[in-house]
C-alpha cells in the first residue's frame, strides 16, 4: 500500500473497524467528523493507521496498554469506557482486564483504578459478564 493520505485513511478506518465494529466505528467517527473533519482524520491516520495498524502487537496487547494508560491518566471515563468495549471486541478476556486493574492499583494508585473498576463493571453488567463472579 502507498503512503498517501488516502491510504492511510484507508488503512485508519479498516483498522477502527476490526476492532470496534463497522457500526461502533463509522457512528463514532462520522459524529467527530461532524464536529471536526481534521481531528477524525487525525485519529484515523495518526492512531489507526500508524499505530493500531502495526504488527508489533496484537490487538489485544494494545488494547491492555491502552486501558492501563487511561486508568493511570485518570479523568479519561468516557475512553476507558470505549477501549473496555474494544478489547472485549478484540478478545480479551474479562479476567485480563481485571488483571489490569489490579495493576493500575499498584501502580497509579488505588482512586484512579476503584473509579476505573466502575466503568468495567458497567461495560461487563452490559454483556452479561458479571454472572459467576466470586465475591
Amino acid at each position: 500500500m502507498d503512503d498517501t493520505p488516502a491510504d492511510r485513511r484507508d488503512l485508519g478506518l479498516a483498522t477502527a473497524r476490526a476492532f470496534a465494529g463497522d457500526e461502533l466505528a463509522d457512528g463514532y467517527l462520522a459524529r467527530l467528523g461532524q464536529l471536526s473533519p481534521d481531528l477524525a482524520d487525525a485519529l484515523l491516520t495518526n492512531v489507526y493507521s500508524d499505530v493500531l495498524s502495526r504488527s508489533g502487537l496484537t490487538p489485544r496487547d494494545r488494547e491492555l496498554l491502552t486501558l492501563a494508560t487511561l486508568i493511570a491518566l485518570g479523568g479519561c471515563n468516557d475512553h476507558l469506557r470505549i477501549h473496555v468495549e474494544l478489547a472485549l471486541n478484540v478478545g480479551t478476556d474479562p479476567q485480563e482486564i481485571l488483571e489490569t486493574l489490579l495493576q493500575a492499583a499498584a501502580y497509579a494508585g488505588f482512586p484512579r483504578a476503584l473509579a476505573a473498576a466502575a466503568i468495567v463493571h458497567d461495560a461487563f453488567a452490559a454483556r452479561g459478564l458479571l454472572r459467576g463472579r466470586e465475591h
